[in-house]
């Protein structure tokens, strides 16, 4: 249905409102999007400026990535443990040299890299960490 749906608005050129809270179908087949929370307005843009790249790089290994954790740390890169990933922050003047640091100190430990890129946003970010609304009844 959603691949139905996709191809009603790049093939034809008819605009579809769809709404869902499977965000990452809606990424998949959408290319505006207006995000409501509770009634209230979050965002109303074109898809590809919700989901552009960050200045993070994602480094996924199979290990436990405390060593590398250390490693980058050590550099002095500004890094952040999500998950099994590492966020590395990627400085617009030393962006190569990130991306050296990290492929040497993976090689040196002799890790398997899963994944090395760049984070990307999603559609989902713009309901994390929203305030609790919290309703009173009389």
């Amino acid at each position: 249905m959603l691949d139905l749906v996709h191809r009603i608005g790049t093939e034809f050129g008819i605009s579809v409102v769809v709404c869902s809270h499977l965000l990452g179908e809606i990424e998949r087949i959408c290319t505006s999007l207006v995000a409501i929370d509770a009634g209230r307005l979050l965002r109303s843009a074109s898809l590809s400026s919700m989901t552009q790249h960050s200045d993070l790089l994602m480094v996924e290994i199979d290990e436990d990535p405390a060593a590398l954790l250390s490693l980058l740390v050590a550099a002095e890169l500004d890094v952040r443990v999500e998950g099994r990933a590492l966020l590395v922050r990627l400085g617009a003047e030393k962006a190569e040299e990130t991306y050296d640091l990290i492929r040497d100190a993976v090689a040196d430990l002799d890790l398997s890299l899963h994944r090395l890129e760049r984070h990307r946003h999603q559609v989902a970010d713009l309901f994390r960490d929203l305030p609790a609304v919290e309703a009173s009844y009389a």
